[in-house]
């Protein structure tokens, strides 16, 4: 039983930290798409388009 509360840890912090580097892949792309389409680099950031990145399911 200890193994399973064990692995079930783990998986959690995975995913917990894959989030968090999506959440930073989120925001630089968004800093490129914006200067892409001519605008300042924070423009979509400010726009609140970031929270669009928050579908990672944590089941």
């Amino acid at each position: 039983m200890d193994t399973i509360k064990h692995k079930e840890m783990w998986t959690k912090e995975i995913l917990m930290d894959y989030s968090k580097q999506m959440m930073k892949f989120g925001g630089c792309f968004l800093r490129l798409l914006s200067e892409c389409l001519g605008l300042d680099r924070f423009n979509l950031n400010d726009m609140d388009c970031k929270g669009a990145w928050c579908f990672v399911p944590l089941q």
